[in-house]
């Protein structure tokens, strides 16, 4: 299962974005993204809806919700 931080890094660098640049448009400090990515801190849920309003992805995308796929 991936973490919240490893898939907005790779959302992230899928739309050629940089932590700094990211940080700027969705108004949080660099170091927490850093730290979010990481994996060594979860975000808030006000930082994650703006993460994922600049990466323009449901956040959804982002929180598996502990999903299982159906072992029929």
């Amino acid at each position: 299962m991936e973490t919240i931080g490893a898939k907005i890094f790779e959302i992230r660098t899928r739309k050629g974005l940089t932590q700094e640049k990211l940080s700027d448009l969705s108004r949080i400090n660099l170091r927490t993204l850093q730290r979010i990515e990481k994996g060594t801190t979860q975000p808030r849920s006000d930082t994650l809806n703006n993460i994922c309003q600049v990466l323009d992805v449901n956040i959804e995308d982002i929180l598996d919700y502990n999903r299982k796929d159906d072992l029929k």
